[in-house]
């Protein structure tokens, strides 16, 4: 959401052409498409997706380097412009796009562990996992 913070990028989100993800396991990065395709009333088509005004969005997944244990989202846009967002090992999260604006900001992921035991002990149904799952 903060690569498309400033006001004048808004209009971004409308031109998105290609969004390739890196560095999580394919299931995770369906998931994500998934969900950016509901988010974005994006519906499926074979391996991307088409998004309201029917313009065909790619959606890729390339292995990261493990080594550098980074997660990134590569988002290609209609007009040209590129963002893209980093999260690193120590939570920092870069966002950085062809326009020469960037930021910087931290989020604190829970482990797997956590995350299983909240979902484990939840007495909820996850709206957001089944509204990606509606994408398909």
């Amino acid at each position: 959401a903060r690569a498309f913070e400033p006001a004048e990028r808004i209009d971004w989100l409308r031109q998105i052409a290609a969004v390739n993800v890196s560095g999580l396991g394919p299931s995770s990065s369906e998931l994500y498409g998934l969900w950016l395709a509901e988010r974005l009333g994006w519906t499926r088509t074979g391996e991307g997706f088409r998004d309201s005004h029917k313009s065909n969005v790619s959606f890729a997944v390339t292995p990261g380097n493990n080594d550098e244990c980074e997660i990134s989202v590569q988002i290609s846009l209609r007009n040209g412009e590129e963002i893209r967002v980093a999260a690193h090992p120590q939570w920092c999260v870069d966002v950085d796009s062809s326009d020469g604006q960037s930021s910087r900001g931290i989020v604190v992921l829970p482990s797997t562990g956590e995350s299983l035991l909240e979902e484990v002990d939840s007495v909820h149904a996850e709206s957001l996992f089944a509204a990606a799952l509606s994408v398909l």
